[in-house]
């Protein structure tokens, strides 16, 4: 039976009735290893496990920008770049000195 990946476009044989079965990643509708891996990367930014910073890190790894992705993993991709872009606009450089000015004593209690 020829099936289509579930991330990339590309197409692949899978049998249920003989050894082709028992490919872990073809059981689960991708067409190698590396499409598995970056369903579980994607999975992971979804379920808020890793920051779009680390899910673009991770992905980057896959060469995932060589693959003709299905349109619903473009769009998340998309929005993991997105985000990940987004994230590195707002954090400082290092070695920033951050000063708060407070005047209350913040260490007792008014309680007392």
């Amino acid at each position: 039976m020829i099936k289509t990946c579930k991330i990339c476009t590309n197409t692949f044989e899978y049998c249920t009735n003989c050894a082709i079965k028992h490919i872990h990643y073809k059981q689960k509708g991708m067409c190698s290893n590396d499409c598995y891996e970056i369903s579980n990367i994607i999975q992971r930014y979804r379920c808020h496990l890793i920051t779009a910073g680390e899910a673009a890190l991770a992905l980057d790894m896959y060469n995932i920008d060589s693959k003709q992705l299905q349109p619903k993993i473009a769009k998340y991709y998309e929005e993991i770049l997105d985000n990940a872009t987004k994230l590195e606009e707002v954090v400082p450089e290092e070695n920033v000195e951050v000063v708060i000015l407070n005047d209350e004593d913040t260490t007792t209690s008014d309680d007392e």
